[in-house]
């Protein structure tokens, strides 16, 4: 291979500090180049920070994309906006990456659906983080299904790495603890539905932004921590102190939570998650995890008094989110990129 391809990623620098060394130490190595599209923050809005960091690496890739043979990006926003633009140079050789949400709704013409649609046309393939999307997909695209790949998503960082202790710390009961945390779609209001007036300890981390309805039923065992008080390796440094990882989701097809689970399952953390697309190819009900219906708080009480009380299946489960771990790996993830280059046209 001539050109190098370049992966255009936006990880933070705990990811970066893990990823990139196994990357370029990787048989890999010597045909990948990584840009960061991460900057320095100068918007107190999370939004406007990361479009200004994703408008960023738009621009990168029109100025340098002749230098490289594909365009891998690792977040699926800086592929769908780089797929309107009206170059096939740049989108022929682009390859979106971590495409984590179906398109089920394809006739609605709604502004996602339309971005889709227009970006899956354009660029060279999608690989998706779900067997399961991958397929949906396949089946709504018929014509473009040769494009449209699935993979494991990756471990970005792994249990050797040195996670600042949380100021947090202590409020986590290793033997008691759910941590609950994360961004995109979670129905953190189930979580308090279900354990508000017990003495089961949560912690429950979100963005500033997120507005919690049932805020006002928070009881002194939950405590609600915002992502402005907990930085990224604090936050996995909690994660890592608890006794269980709980992943609940707003609908069934739902499709995030994949790096969360895989720092949990890579750290001995047995997981209850809502039974959704993005997270059924992961993990199988009471083989390596625990899954239950979405919006369902009695039945997230329900599975963690089952974890508590079972020390069997608690621990096949940890023996069993070894396997699936085993897969979610750089190199792996790697392996299947070049594998869709070699299948693309040079």
């Amino acid at each position: 291979m001539k050109k190098k391809i370049l992966l255009v990623v936006d990880w933070n620098e705990l990811e970066m500090d893990f990823a990139v060394p196994v990357i370029y130490r990787s048989e890999f190595g010597s045909k990948v180049n990584i840009w960061n599209c991460k900057r320095k923050v100068i918007f107190t809005n999370l939004v406007l920070q990361r479009y200004y960091e994703y408008l960023g690496a738009v621009l990168y890739v029109i100025c340098n994309h002749r230098k490289y043979r594909y365009i891998v990006l690792w977040q699926q926003i800086i592929g769908f906006m780089i797929g309107l633009l009206p170059f096939s140079s740049i989108t022929n050789k682009t390859i979106i990456s971590t495409v984590l949400y179906s398109d089920r709704n394809t006739k609605e013409s709604n502004v996602k659906n339309y971005i889709f649609r227009k970006s899956i046309k354009r660029v060279g393939a999608l690989l998706y983080y779900s067997e399961e999307m991958s397929n949906e997909t396949k089946l709504d695209f018929p014509k473009y299904s040769e494009k449209i790949f699935s993979t494991f998503i990756p471990i970005l960082f792994s249990t050797d790495v040195n996670l600042s202790v949380s100021k947090f710390a202590n409020i986590i009961d290793s033997n008691r603890t759910i941590f609950c945390g994360g961004r995109s779609d979670r129905d953190f209001e189930s979580v308090i539905l279900a354990f508000k007036n017990t003495s089961i300890p949560v912690v429950i981390v979100c963005p500033d932004e997120h507005h919690i309805s049932n805020l006002n039923l928070v009881t002194e065992n939950i405590k609600v921590l915002r992502f402005s008080q907990v930085p990224n390796d604090e936050y996995y440094d909690l994660v890592k102190r608890s006794f269980c990882t709980m992943i609940p989701l707003r609908s069934e097809d739902s499709s995030c939570g994949q790096l969360l689970f895989s720092f949990a399952m890579n750290n001995e953390k047995p997981i209850i998650a809502s039974d959704s697309q993005g997270v059924r190819d992961y993990i199988e009900n009471k083989k390596n995890g625990l899954l239950v219906p979405v919006k369902n708080h009695d039945a997230l009480k329900d599975a963690y008094e089952l974890l508590l009380e079972d020390s069997k299946l608690r621990y096949d489960i940890i023996d069993k989110s070894k396997e699936i771990a085993d897969k979610m790996t750089v190199t792996n993830y790697l392996e299947k990129t070049f594998q869709i280059i070699e299948l693309l046209p040079n």
